[in-house]
């Protein structure tokens, strides 16, 4: 339940704000030991940003941990990501 929440506070950011990339798949099915579930989003083939859309990537990359928050009171270490890899990072 809290990665399903954790994924779609993710997914949900990136729908609402402007400057992020386009959702394309959301999952909360244990891939590999590492990750619990992804939201992936759609690439765009551009390398400088402008301070609102940074401003909103982090948005987006802190949604699984606001979602989180919001519903059970706590954040886990669901958004943590020891091997560097993940949606959690920027």
């Amino acid at each position: 339940k809290v990665v399903a929440f954790h994924e779609s506070g993710h997914a949900l950011v990136g729908w609402l704000l402007e400057h992020t990339e386009a959702v394309m798949k959301v999952s909360i099915a244990p891939r590999t030991n590492a990750a619990l579930g992804f939201a992936q989003m759609l690439p765009r083939d551009q390398y400088l940003f402008t301070k609102e859309q940074l401003f909103e990537r982090m948005c987006m990359a802190l949604g699984g941990r606001a979602a989180e928050a919001i519903s059970f009171s706590r954040v886990t270490s669901a958004g943590k990501c020891p091997s560097g890899k993940g949606s959690d990072k920027l």
